[in-house]
C-alpha cells in the first residue's frame, strides 16, 4: 500500500500535479503522523502562488520556482513516509460499505474510535488509578513501537478516565484538543504534542510553566506553579482533573531529558488527594524499530526513574495485547448492541477479505491497530451521516 502510494504521487508530480499529489497524501496520511503538518504548509503555500499568479503578483516563471520547490519537497517527504503514517482506506471497498450500512447503530461517542481491544493494557493501566488514592497526579509512561498507535492508547485512557468523573461528579475534565476529519465530517479529539523543552533544564522548566499558565488563562486563573502543586488556589477550580498528553522523540532522548521528566515527576507527584483537581500526564515514547539499544536504554531509565522518584503515582506500560478478530467482533456489537450475530459476522467477514486482499491479514493472525482504526472511523462516518445527513462542506 505503501509503495504504490508513492508511485502514484511520484506520477502526478512528474505530470506537474502538484494539487493533485498534496490532495492524495493529505488523503492518505493520519492526521497524528509527523508529516502531515509539514503537508498542510506545502498546501497553503501552492494556494498562496495560485493567488498570486492570479491576481498578477508574481509572473509564470517565478509560479514554477515555487512549483518546483513544493515538488521537491514532496519528493523528499514521500523518502521518509513509513506504513504507521499512513491512514489505511477501507472506506474504498463497497461489500464492506454495505455490510457497515446495514449495522442498526446506537450513539457512538470520540471513545469509540479507539477502544477495540488491548483490554489487558487498559486493566493494568485503570488498576493502577484505583491503587493510587492518595495522590492527585498520575503519570502514565506509554512506550512502543510505532505502528502499535500509542497516540491512539492515550487517549482511550484519557476518555476511560474521564467518563467516570463527568458523569458521577458531574464536574468537567480539561481537554486539550484538535479537529480531527473523517470525511466530510470534523471532530474534536484530544490534542497530543512535543513535551515543551529547551537546551537546557532550566529552559525546559520555564517552557512548561508558561504552557501550564496558557491552559489556565482561559480559566482565568493565574496561579503559580508553587500553588498549583499545593493545592493552595483561592479561586474555585472550574474542572475536577487536567490532562496533558506530550510526545517524546526517541533521537531526543538523553540525560537533561531524563532529569526534565525527574522535575515533572517530582513537581506535580507530591500533591496530595483533595487538593485542588487531578492532573493526568501522558509521556508517549514512540520507536521506530523494535529491541534497539535506544529503546533498552530509555526503558530502564524510566523504570529506575519510577521505582526511585514515584512507584505509587506513575505506570511504565509496554506491552500491548494484539487484536484479534474476536476483539473486532465484540466492538461491534457494543456500537451496534441491536444487531443480529449475521450482521456482525458479515462486518468482520468483509473486513478481513480486505485485508487478505492488501495481504494484511491471514487466518489465525491477529489485525494491525491502524487497520482496525480504520474500520472503527467507517462505522463512525456511517453513524455521522445517519445523524446528520445535509453536510454543507466549506468553500
Amino acid at each position: 500500500m505503501l509503495d504504490e502510494l508513492k508511485k502514484k504521487v511520484r506520477k502526478l508530480l512528474e505530470k506537474g500535479e502538484t494539487e493533485a499529489a498534496l490532495k492524495t497524501l493529505l488523503k492518505c496520511l493520519h492526521q497524528d503522523s509527523p508529516h502531515f503538518h509539514s503537508l498542510l504548509v506545502r498546501q497553503g503555500e501552492f494556494a498562496l502562488a495560485n493567488k498570486q499568479l492570479s491576481a498578477s503578483i508574481i509572473n509564470t516563471q517565478e509560479w514554477e520556482e515555487q512549483q518546483h520547490k513544493i515538488n521537491h519537497a514532496l519528493l523528499l517527504l514521500l523518502d521518509q513516509l513509513g506504513i504507521s503514517d499512513l491512514r489505511w482506506q477501507l472506506d474504498m471497498h463497497a461489500e464492506l460499505k454495505r455490510a457497515v450500512n446495514d449495522l442498526p447503530l446506537r450513539i457512538l461517542g470520540i471513545l469509540d474510535l479507539v477502544n477495540c481491544g488491548r483490554h489487558s493494557t487498559l486493566s493494568r493501566a485503570l488498576e493502577f488509578l484505583r491503587v493510587d488514592r492518595d495522590s492527585n497526579s498520575h503519570f502514565f509512561f506509554l512506550l512502543g513501537h510505532e505502528t502499535q498507535r500509542l497516540s491512539s492508547f492515550a487517549e482511550r485512557l484519557a476518555y476511560e478516565i474521564a467518563q467516570p468523573t463527568q458523569a458521577d461528579k458531574n464536574e468537567m475534565v480539561d481537554f486539550e484538543q484538535e479537529p480531527y476529519h473523517i470525511g466530510e465530517y470534523t471532530l474534536d479529539r484530544l490534542r497530543l504534542q512535543p513535551l515543551p523543552s529547551g537546551l537546557s533544564i532550566s529552559t525546559s522548566q520555564q517552557m512548561f510553566k508558561r504552557y501550564l499558565g496558557k491552559r489556565l488563562q482561559k480559566y482565568g486563573l493565574e496561579a503559580k506553579l508553587e500553588t498549583l502543586v499545593s493545592g493552595n488556589v483561592q479561586q474555585k477550580w472550574p474542572f475536577a482533573a487536567l490532562t496533558f498528553a506530550f510526545t517524546i522523540n526517541e533521537v531526543n532522548w538523553n540525560d537533561q531529558l531524563l532529569a526534565y521528566l525527574e522535575w515533572l515527576v517530582q513537581t506535580f507527584g507530591s500533591r496530595k488527594s483533595g487538593k485542588g483537581p487531578a492532573f493526568y500526564f501522558f509521556f508517549i515514547i514512540g520507536f521506530q524499530d523494535e529491541g534497539t539499544i535506544a529503546q533498552h536504554r530509555i526503558t530502564r531509565s524510566l523504570q529506575k526513574m519510577i521505582r526511585e522518584q514515584v512507584p505509587n503515582n506513575s505506570v511504565l506500560l509496554t506491552d500491548y495485547a494484539p487484536v484479534s478478530v474476536d476483539d473486532v467482533a465484540d466492538w461491534l456489537r457494543k456500537v451496534s448492541p441491536a444487531a443480529n450475530p449475521t450482521q456482525i459476522q458479515e462486518v468482520v467477514q468483509q473486513f478481513c477479505e480486505v485485508l487478505k486482499q492488501q495481504n494484511q491479514w491471514g487466518e489465525h493472525t491477529d489485525i494491525n491497530i491502524m487497520q482496525v482504526e480504520a474500520l472503527q472511523e467507517i462505522v463512525f462516518q456511517r453513524q455521522l451521516k445517519a445523524q446528520f445527513p445535509h453536510v454543507i462542506l466549506p468553500v
